[in-house]
């Protein structure tokens, strides 16, 4: 049974027609999983009522329906980056949004690296929680401000990242998108950009994962980046800008 109809069996909830979402709760408390339903009632978000816990395997999807998944951060707490790799592994295609009282800059970056694309505080109102779920659905991601806020004064502070990002070539510095970089090498750079793991790559481009361990290694060196995380950053700019180009 998939994903949608047995939330719809569980709960009784008529479905949403082609905007409905499949959404999975993973956490371990009952109180959590009712509170989130209520503030999810009524939206195109269809909650399954039977939560993941690490362990057991996630229904399968039906082809086309979009998925999310809510990790409760406070609930894993340092097994975040599991849970995560657990989730996209059965569902590389479902978007994942982090729930917690606060947040580490350090275990958001290990989460989004995993494969999360979103960290909510679970201080959020009803309203403002669908609509940034409805923001990630669209392909964004979201991190609380006053950590983006407090991470980039740290970055600008830091003398090490300062000549971290002045090694790193600049949109500006680059060569033309289509000279620069090959359709593959693109692709690869949005997986990078959105936290994806190698894995979770090879699979979207139906390709082997050791094709796009060595795509990673030569991207790595062509833009100067010590690591993914950097990688991240600097195709973030790129593609961003690039977007623009192609649509002015």
């Amino acid at each position: 049974m998939y994903l949608v109809d047995q939330n719809q069996a569980q709960s009784g909830a008529a479905p949403h027609g082609d905007n409905s979402v499949a959404t999975v709760i993973a956490c371990k408390s009952s109180v959590f999983r009712a509170g989130l339903r209520q503030m999810l009632a009524g939206s195109r978000f269809l909650v399954l009522d039977e939560a993941f816990d690490g362990s057991s395997g996630l229904p399968s999807p039906s082809d086309g329906m979009p998925v999310l998944a809510v990790v409760d951060a406070d609930c894993y707490s340092a097994t975040i980056p599991e849970i995560v790799t657990q989730l996209k592994a059965q569902c590389p295609r479902a978007r994942i949004a982090v729930l917690a009282e606060r947040f580490e800059p350090a275990s958001v970056l290990q989460a989004h690296s995993a494969g999360a694309n979103g960290f909510l505080p679970t201080s959020v109102s009803a309203d403002a929680l669908v609509g940034s779920l409805q923001l990630l659905m669209l392909g964004e991601t979201l991190f609380p401000a006053d950590m983006v806020v407090a991470m980039m004064g740290a970055f600008v502070r830091d003398p090490k990242h300062q000549a971290t990002s002045q090694a790193l070539p600049t949109r500006s510095q680059a060569a033309d998108p289509a000279s620069e970089f090959s359709n593959r090498e693109l692709e690869i750079l949005r997986g990078l950009r959105d936290g994806a793991p190698n894995k979770a790559i090879a699979r979207k481009l139906d390709v082997a994962e050791v094709t796009v361990k060595l795509h990673v290694k030569s991207l790595l060196k062509k833009i100067g980046a010590e690591n993914r995380t950097r990688a991240a950053i600097w195709a973030s700019e790129y593609l961003s800008q690039n977007d623009e180009d192609s649509s002015s």
